[in-house]
């Protein structure tokens, strides 16, 4: 099978700092994951289906090997990190926003048991590909009664991985850890732009300092500072996107403290200053 080539935009993140849905909720993308992504939580449903290629993942506390078929589906509150594959697979991503996709899909989402991993068969893997294909073509080309066509695609492709999907298995020395983290992700993600410290942090969910610490490394797989920095520039690009804002009210929004501060940070990670940043993605939309 052959992947298809082109680009069906959807905005993607490890943190939940998500642009609007490009269609009543829903983003749909096929594209090759090349990089090395930390833990993180969605504040989404997101399916992720190889189409070709191999990665290496852990949703949920359990270590999973991903191969052409191969496909995972996460709910809210639903762990997941990738590792840098050394060849970049082509993925299937559909995330699907209960806030804003259509009830009657969200319905029958909140019904279902997450994360769930499973393999579609070569036939199934084709129907698949096919139905993620006229998702992406809807959203692109408008057509009539686009809304009820996604919605309706989005339900069909939902229902045939739980025909071929099962609960993850996590292993049985990680689940206390696991849910130590996801309390510390879902806390960050709520009060980024408040001062926060691993002391802190560990303070609220009762564990020392170092414990946290050992955690972060260990599980999430980079160092709590550095996990705050990203957060908070992954919602800083959002801003500056989609916004009108000043680089310091920007700054000020995102918990940098200073403006002097978050554009070192922003040059340190992205390579230019936030205004240049703004600037080109700007640029980027006009071309589209």
């Amino acid at each position: 099978m052959q992947a298809i080539k082109g680009e069906h935009e959807m905005l993607t993140s490890r943190f939940t700092v998500q642009g609007g849905p490009e269609r009543d909720g829903i983003k749909c993308k096929l594209h090759p994951i090349g990089v090395d992504i930390p833990l993180h939580l969605h504040d989404f449903y997101e399916i992720e289906l190889v189409l070709e290629g191999e990665m290496e993942q852990t949703v949920g506390g359990a270590p999973i090997t991903s191969r052409t078929g191969d496909f995972v589906f996460m709910d809210l509150l639903s762990t997941q990190r990738i590792a840098k594959p050394k060849k970049a697979p082509n993925v299937w991503t559909i995330s699907i926003s209960p806030g804003e996709a259509d009830p009657a899909l969200t319905r029958f989402l909140s019904r279902g048991k997450f994360p769930i991993v499973g393999h579609l068969p070569e036939k199934e893997l084709e129907e698949f590909h096919r139905l993620a294909t006229m998702l992406c073509r809807t959203m692109n080309e408008d057509p009539p009664y686009a809304g009820e066509r996604v919605s309706a695609l989005m339900l069909l492709m939902a229902t045939l991985l739980f025909e071929h999907g099962h609960l993850v298995d996590a292993p049985v020395e990680e689940p206390r850890a696991y849910h130590y983290i996801q309390k510390v992700l879902l806390y960050l993600n709520e009060s980024f732009k408040e001062p926060l410290t691993l002391s802190d942090i560990a303070g609220k969910i009762h564990i020392s300092p170092c414990y946290l610490s050992d955690l972060f490394s260990r599980i999430v797989g980079c160092r709590f500072v550095e996990y705050v920095t990203e957060l908070r520039l992954e919602r800083a690009r959002t801003m500056l996107r989609e916004t009108d804002d000043t680089v310091t009210e920007i700054a000020a929004a995102c918990g940098f403290g200073t403006a002097s501060n978050f554009t070192r940070a922003f040059r340190r990670v992205f390579g230019v200053a936030p205004s240049m940043w703004r600037r080109g993605a700007v640029d980027d939309e006009k071309k589209k």
